[in-house]
């Protein structure tokens, strides 16, 4: 859509409506979904005829179906989901409008909220009339109001408001100031990530914040405006930060937070659950393949260091819910979702040893609780 603003204005055209119908691409500019930005070449034939364009090159400015999948597409070469790809509210950066009249294809990326080369913040409403930018424009960088987006005072933001930026301009080749050493990658597990993993992991944790019941962003997207998505982007990937530390803080954020709603459906529930409720149940579900492993291990570990949930001793039953953190056992439904197995593993492992465990009765039932530090050490050494 940035190349068809430019042709408009380049053309004296009063809307790319006008545009849009010779080249028969199916798009209302005042609400734009943008479809034909995934289209087949064939979709451009009119377009490159009208243009005197290669369809190469307009291929080249498009988001391509992965796969031929129709839910996920390319991005600078990565694969991503296409809800990702936030078309119908453009972001743009006053500074770089001001440099060279042109939107640049990394502002349709959501998670995108920050100018890298400006610092700044990219907005996606106009300064003056307060309207949502939109593609129904005559001008690249003039709104329907006729104010000049390029006279906006930039929003400045600070380094660490800018290192989700900076990490996906790299991650799409795109350049950065800095060099991306090893030490930097080691400091924080989530930059070893694709683009596709990177956002599940920081809508996972920023869908956390807006307690949504299950966030994988489909749901975090389409709503709010861009200053609203940075401070929430930005709060959740400072949690792979300093890690592990921050990420402790989050779980103790998170502690507190399922206590303070406490239910009785939630009492039914295993104790793990009970204290951490829907990251519990996401961060075993929504991030359960392999490469996302290092936030599991982290929480293993959480829960020995610092987790003062319940606890049953084997030595005196009537201190069962007292805190013993030389011996802190979790329920067996807790150790298959932690370890990733089954009854007859877990079973096995208790048999063989492995797993100490300890049996309490309550009423008809026969409740089996296995020591914490035993799977932590379990997922150590079979890089679980």
């Amino acid at each position: 859509m940035g190349y068809i603003i430019r042709l408009t204005e380049q053309n004296g055209y009063e809307s790319p409506s006008w545009i849009l119908g010779m080249a028969e691409l199916d798009c209302v500019v005042s609400s734009p979904s943008c479809t034909f930005s995934f289209g087949a070449s064939e979709r451009f034939d009119l377009l490159a005829k009208l243009t005197d364009t290669n369809i190469s090159e307009l291929l080249s400015i498009t988001y391509p179906l992965a796969n031929g999948e129709h839910d996920y597409c390319l991005f600078f070469d990565n694969i991503i989901p296409r809800y990702c790809l936030r078309l119908g509210h453009p972001k743009i950066c006053p500074q770089c409008l001001l440099e060279s009249s042109y939107c640049r294809r990394i502002w349709d990326l959501s998670i995108v909220t920050t100018c890298l080369k400006h610092k700044c913040l990219l907005i996606d409403e106009c300064t003056n009339c307060k309207s949502f930018i939109s593609w129904s424009r005559d001008h690249v960088s003039i709104c329907s109001c006729e104010f000049d987006w390029r006279k906006s005072t930039p929003i400045s933001v600070g380094e660490s408001e800018l290192l989700l930026t900076e990490h996906i301009h790299w991650l799409c080749g795109l350049p950065i100031d800095k060099d991306y050493t090893q030490d930097r990658l080691n400091q924080n597990p989530v930059l070893n990530l694709s683009l596709q993993d990177l956002l599940l992991a920081v809508f996972f944790i920023a869908g956390q914040y807006q307690g949504l019941l299950v966030s994988t962003g489909r749901k975090l997207i389409p709503f709010g405006r861009n200053k609203d998505f940075h401070n929430l982007f930005s709060l959740a990937f400072s949690v792979f930060e300093d890690w592990p530390n921050a990420y402790y803080q989050f779980l103790d954020w998170r502690s507190k937070q399922e206590k303070s709603i406490l239910s009785i459906r939630q009492r039914q529930k295993s104790a793990l659950y009970r204290e951490f409720g829907r990251f519990y149940a996401g961060l075993f579900k929504i991030l359960s393949e392999y490469q996302f492993g290092f936030m599991k291990k982290a929480f293993v570990e959480y829960l020995i260091e610092k987790w003062e949930g319940y606890c049953v001793s084997p030595a005196n039953e009537k201190n069962s819910t007292t805190p013993h953190f030389e011996n802190k056992y979790i329920s067996k439904i807790d150790a298959k979702r932690l370890l990733g197995t089954f009854d007859e593993q877990i079973n096995q492992l208790i048999k063989t040893g492995k797993l100490k465990s300890i049996v309490r009765s309550k009423g008809m039932k026969r409740l089996i609780f296995v020591e914490i530090t035993d799977i932590a050490k379990l997922i150590r050494e079979n890089d679980l």
